[in-house]
């Protein structure tokens, strides 16, 4: 990573590097804003007079290289680096900040939970935030923690603070509703094209702002002179959304006056599916890019508004080139966030393997895609905070399902679209304590890598399940198993030959 200079004071660092903030308990806002909403939502049923915060913006300053290494290994403080100078401003999504070092170990931001213990490095608190979601909130009510999140949003649409909703600039947001978590979220990243009317204007100007996490656009121009027409084209440098004729998706917004919000809500409606499939689509893409994917074109993904499942499941995606196509057919929102996950898994897997693809063993390459599909997929709803509704749980973790696969066994089960790489990263053993695996059919999975990266690893390096084998064990020591767990796992999946 090239750094672009050390040019910029500490206090437009601070705030160049808090303007998007990772939500880990649903929408955090400004703790004095907060109280103002609780007092007027809930009155005398709140538990508390004065609001504690449950979340921190912090800036930490480790003073060597051991210390920075610390706060990024302490529980609940979950971030990736990146270099605060070599973008406009932060990804979309991100929590963190990096101030790339001038002489010695860079400075940290990052949204940190109030209850957090942190290590001993060098630290200043910011900005407190409140959201009544967080299970230290105080709020146990949870039909009053929706009422009160609802006004919240009503008074900050589309933004955080209330004077950046009053500012008369072109703002909005871009949401769906999502039935898992049961309310409307934010899609971030949507290209939200800005046009001024030209009204005997020499040159209209014109901008392209991109949404936040929270789904919220603003322009960053103040003066805007005739009214403006909203557009969203589904392509970027990085991803681009089509539909079934190869056309970018496009979503034509209305012309208003600048200071007006535009409010995007793409709904699933018979024969007029399109936005809500591309804003999902999306979805499933950020998640990807944001677990850590390693692709290394751009991704494309065309959609058919169908379904393709005479032919079997494996049917639903292809993903090789040119473009990785999903049959979205009146899914609900997270199967579609699911099937793109699933296309992208495979076509990162023929990336990675383009000299050797049609050597690679086929239940290698389908459960790549699988365990992609499953985790991008929950990487998405842990971010919503609602994972428990997108499976259920007992006391040894999440039950089977179709996410998970944890009831596959290779005498019932499909015989490509395996588990192999979800059992190596999730955790879970699916053969019950006690019990015997008849002829091995059942896994017996004490794997856990913690890091999708090594996962991802192994399968780019793996053509055959003796290729996973074999690239596991040097693992053994960093995440504590052995090589007697690896042999136990792999008497089910050696008997795999597809």
């Amino acid at each position: 990573m090239v750094l672009a200079g050390c040019s910029v004071d500490s206090i437009e660092q601070q705030e160049y590097a808090s303007r998007n903030i990772m939500p880990k308990d649903g929408t955090p806002y400004e703790l004095e804003f907060m109280q103002q909403v609780v007092s007027e939502v809930a009155g005398t049923r709140a538990p508390m007079t004065e609001l504690q915060p449950t979340h921190l913006y912090v800036e930490f300053a480790p003073a060597t290289l051991e210390e920075y290494d610390r706060l990024l290994a302490a529980p609940q403080f979950e971030c990736l680096p990146f270099d605060v100078f070599e973008v406009p401003e932060l990804p979309q999504g991100a929590a963190y900040a990096v101030q790339p070092p001038c002489e010695g170990v860079g400075k940290l931001y990052a949204l940190v939970r109030s209850d957090m213990t942190l290590p001993a490095v060098e630290y200043e608190v910011l900005k407190s935030y409140y959201t009544p979601y967080a299970d230290n909130s105080g709020i146990e009510d949870a039909a009053l923690a929706r009422q009160i999140v609802a006004r919240a949003e009503e008074l900050n649409e589309p933004y955080r603070t209330r004077s950046e909703a009053n500012e008369a600039v072109p703002h909005g947001s871009v949401r769906v509703y999502d039935n898992i978590a049961g309310r409307e979220v934010g899609v971030q990243g949507v290209p939200v094209f800005v046009t001024e009317q030209s009204n005997g204007i020499s040159f209209p100007k014109t901008e392209t702002v991109y949404t936040d996490m929270y789904g919220g656009f603003r322009s960053k121009r103040t003066i805007w002179e005739t009214q403006v027409t909203f557009r969203i084209t589904f392509d970027t440098d990085t991803w681009s959304i089509k539909n079934s004729n190869g056309q970018t998706m496009v979503i034509n917004g209305p012309t208003q006056s600048p200071g007006t919000v535009w409010r995007c809500v793409p709904v699933f409606a018979l024969g007029a599916n399109d936005a809500y499939y591309a804003v999902n689509i999306l979805r499933g893409i950020n998640a990807a890019q944001m677990a850590g994917l390693t692709f290394d074109t751009k991704l494309t993904i065309k959609y058919f508004d169908k379904s393709n499942s005479d032919n079997g499941k494996t049917s639903e995606i292809t993903g090789t080139v040119p473009y990785i196509n999903i049959y979205c057919g009146g899914r609900p929102c997270q199967e579609i966030i699911g099937i793109t996950n699933y296309g992208i898994g495979q076509a990162a897997y023929y990336r990675a393997h383009r000299t050797d693809y049609n050597n690679c063993l086929t239940a290698v390459k389908d459960s790549f895609a699988m365990y992609t599909r499953w985790f991008f997929t929950d990487y998405e709803y842990a971010r919503l905070d609602v994972l428990d509704k997108l499976h259920t749980y007992d006391s040894n973790g999440p039950k089977p399902d179709g996410w998970n696969i944890q009831g596959w066994s290779v005498n019932n089960g499909h015989k490509t679209e395996t588990p192999l790489f979800i059992d190596l990263h999730d955790g879970y053993n699916q053969l019950a304590p006690g019990t015997i695996s008849f002829n091995n059919y059942i896994p017996d999975d004490n794997i856990y890598l913690s890091s999708y990266g090594d996962v991802q690893n192994i399968a780019f390096e793996s053509a055959t399940i003796s290729n996973v084998r074999t690239n596991l064990l040097p693992l053994a020591d960093d995440f504590v198993f052995t090589n007697a767990d690896v042999m136990t796992l792999f008497r089910t999946y050696n008997q795999l030959r597809n």
